[in-house]
């Protein structure tokens, strides 16, 4: 390579001799005829012409439309991803989100920062058609020598030219050589080689573009029994757990093995087709057990081959074989069998139980007539020979009401008999009991029985300890007094918990193994061990959940309701979110008005909500005012106002909010109480004269109901609270005289009922 730009360098020398001739030179800026997004042109989203940027992201493809050739394209920050010559095009690859372009050429000059006229987007494939100039330079100067830019793929691929490694980075490959010919080679692993000869001319830099096919397949691979472990060609660490898919491997001939337990191993070699494919390769393994059950009487303990297997009974798998099964049982002879197992021969196997082994106890007490016990089992009263006596190491106990209990571990041989003389020593009896089922009794630390349990001693102070599933211990000091027969009661203290119960929403109704307890947030105090806990909410779906409390524990719940999807009729009220409706107004002192509300909700809470009403506009049939006027022809005075036929109707719209508090109620009503301001505009009419327009301002207060959640019933009072302004009369033929303005205080009140039906805004929300 040095030899190579020495050769360059003396070329450059020689350009002192060279003659510039330009035909002709005609400054031309590169610009752009058209941008434009290609909907239906998947090639920058497609295998095999899609690249990746820095980030791993899809680029974008911009095809650049133009005949000429040598461009450079700068993208700024971002950069460029890639850039491929085609024939009529070039191929520049953008990062996402990349916002303008700087395009140069050695001849027809730069245009800089280029914005795109969209936004670019990973995987999408654009056309931008350049306008150049037409510019013809001879240039007499010649380096000798021309760059070969080559793209291969896959990127990892070693490019060699001429035999030598050259160094590539992200698939691409730029090399200055000499003009003439030369030979590449690309190489990649679990790739086809690819070589060839290509030619370095004048004309321009030579582009090649290598993509090596695959020399690869995988494998997809099951198997009946799923879990086997597969191992290839060997490797001692399994390739995967059936099922899953292989890594890429060589194409070729592969051996697989199957290994599972209790199944049979499995071999089988494979051929990869190598051409980048997922093969699936799916085996149905052997069994290699077979399902054997074992029963014993007398509830001895089994053993297969040395190891515990289960009590009295056992069944379960064992692989093909021989084995050992025994019967074991404290104290007696066990007894075996030797079997042999066939892969898929199922077998019943039923054992002889173990034989006792006895001695006997030959018990001799002073005086007669005690209670003798072995391991707590009662044998009779003393002085006796008692047989049948399983040998090994035993507890004796010897009772007698006023005398103390004699305790004693014997050790009894097989066949012989062993003598035991005692002589008791007076004492009391204290009757231990607890009202705690199945509680156990523990005196001065040793186990002696279930409450109730008399206990016989000498005269004495005794640690008496209750134990009982659930309970806490409790450890009292009993005292014996010689001669007397005393009961005392003792119990386990309850083991209890804290529980804490929060909900969201809040205040939702809490339910404890089915029963109704109150509303979150909830605290009580239980027994160990676990509960049903069920919290519910109007609106919200019931949320269950089981809780465990412990002992001397504060366990702290937290139970999340879904919302339901809500539907008309499953509104609480009317003022429950959002809705619209119609209201019909029927009033002492008017007649009636027609309008249209709007109520939304403000509060949270299911009692303590505040709800919004606004009255949007409406009509109202006035009453009957005023007089028509009455006067001779052609006499410009007014002889009377007839009162008795004058009608006067007018058109009131009103604009009122209202805010009222929820005073209670259930699912189906509730009550409420609030106030209400508003203003009114009326138009109205008479047989002479006309209502020009009257406004006035007013309060009042309100009481309520609504029904099934969406009806309202308002009961309200009304009082005007401003003067009304009224533009009077225009009257016919006198124009000039009557039309007059006037404002007086109107003092009317009005009481009333409203009837409201509200529709939601949605149906659901």
């Amino acid at each position: 390579m040095k030899a190579l730009v020495r050769y360059f360098r003396s070329l450059s020398l020689l350009s002192l001799f060279f003659v510039f001739a330009i035909d002709s030179l005609s400054a031309q800026e590169i610009s752009v005829k058209s941008f434009r997004l290609l909907e239906t042109d998947l090639t920058a989203n497609t295998a095999g012409t899609m690249k990746r940027d820095q980030n791993n992201e899809t680029a974008a493809l911009i095809k650049v439309v133009t005949k000429e050739t040598g461009f450079v394209f700068d993208g700024g920050m971002l950069g460029i991803v890639a850039t491929m010559q085609k024939t009529g095009e070039i191929w520049v690859y953008v990062p996402q989100k990349a916002r303008k372009i700087t395009i140069s050429h050695q001849q027809l000059g730069v245009l800089r920062d280029y914005p795109y006229p969209c936004s670019i987007e990973a995987g999408r494939t654009y056309e931008m058609v350049l306008t150049t100039g037409r510019v013809t330079t001879v240039v007499h100067e010649d380096a000798g020598g021309q760059y070969v830019a080559m793209t291969v793929t896959p990127a990892n691929a070693e490019v060699y030219i001429d035999d030598m490694l050259v160094e590539s980075g992200g698939g691409s490959v730029s090399q200055l050589l000499k003009y003439g010919k030369h030979t590449y080679r690309v190489v990649a692993p679990l790739y086809e080689t690819d070589m060839g000869q290509f030619t370095i001319s004048s004309q321009g830099r030579t582009d090649l573009q290598v993509s090596l096919r695959p020399a690869y397949g995988q494998l997809q691979i099951t198997s009946e029994p799923v879990g086997a472990e597969v191992y290839i060609d060997g490797d001692y660490k399994p390739a995967g757990t059936t099922p899953f898919t292989t890594e890429r491997l060589p194409k070729g001939s592969h051996k697989l093995q199957f290994k599972l337990a209790s199944y049979k191993p499995y071999t089988e070699n494979v051929v990869i087709a190598g051409d980048g494919s997922i093969q699936s390769k799916s085996v149905t393994l052997a069994p290699n057990f077979a399902v054997v059950s074992i029963a014993v009487p007398e509830n001895a303990e089994i053993f297969v081959n040395e190891e515990l297997k289960g009590v009295g009974s056992w069944q379960g798998r064992l692989n093909a074989g021989l084995y050992t099964v025994e019967a074991r049982k404290t104290s007696h002879y066990s007894s075996k069998q030797s079997i042999e197992v066939r892969a898929g021969e199922n077998q019943h196997i039923t054992l002889s139980a173990p034989v006792p082994r006895y001695g006997s106890i030959n018990i001799n007490t002073r005086p007669m007539g005690a209670t003798v016990s072995i391991d707590g089992q009662l044998l009779g009263e003393s002085p006796n020979i008692f047989k049948n006596v399983l040998i090994g190491q035993h507890t004796l106990t010897v009772s007698k009401e006023g005398y103390a209990t004699h305790s004693q571990t014997i050790d009894v041989e097989e066949g012989k008999v062993l003598p035991v003389d005692l002589s008791l020593q007076s004492g009391g009896t204290v009757v231990l009991t607890s009202n705690i089922p199945d509680t156990r009794i523990y005196i001065d630390g040793i186990y002696v029985g279930v409450a109730p349990y008399t206990h016989n001693a000498g005269a004495g102070r005794y640690s008496v300890t209750a134990k009982a599933y659930g309970y806490d211990d409790v450890t009292r000091s009993v005292v014996v007094v010689a001669g007397q027969r005393n009961t005392e009661m003792i119990n386990p203290k309850p083991q209890t918990g804290t529980v804490q119960i929060t909900t969201l929403p809040s205040s939702s109704k809490i339910y404890i193994d089915g029963s109704y307890v109150g509303t979150s947030p909830y605290f009580f105090e239980a027994r160990s061990g676990s509960y049903s806990v069920m919290a519910t909410s109007y609106g919200y779906k019931p949320k269950s959940q089981e809780i465990t409390v412990q002992a001397g524990q504060t366990t702290s719940e937290t139970l999340y309701l879904k919302a339901k999807r809500k539907r008309l009729m499953d509104y609480y009220d009317a003022g429950d979110l959002f809705s619209l409706g119609g209201a019909w107004d029927i009033l002492w002192t008017d007649k009636c008005s027609m309008g249209g509300y709007v109520s939304f909700k403000m509060g949270q809470e299911q009692f303590t909500w505040l709800t919004a009403v606004l009255n949007i506009g409406g009509y109202k049939m006035g009453k009957n005012r005023g007089g028509k006027l009455l006067k001779e022809e052609g006499d410009p005075e007014i002889d009377e106002i007839d009162t008795e036929n004058a009608k006067t109707t007018y058109t009131q719209i009103p604009v009122s909010l209202a805010l009222r508090l929820r005073l209670g109620g259930g699912d189906w009503g509730a009550t409420y109480m609030g106030a209400h301001a508003s203003y009114n505009f009326n138009k109205g009419d008479n047989v002479d004269a006309n209502i020009v327009n009257s406004s006035n301002y007013s309060v009042g207060a309100q009481f309520g109901f609504c029904i099934r959640r969406i009806i309202d019933i308002t009961f309200f009072y009304t009082h005007d609270l401003r003067p009304a302004y009224n533009q009077q009369y225009i009257y016919e033929n006198m124009p000039d005289f009557y039309n007059t303005f006037e404002s007086h205080i109107n003092k009317r009140w009005r009481i009333g009922t409203s009837f409201v039906l509200y529709i939601p805004f949605s149906g659901e929300w």
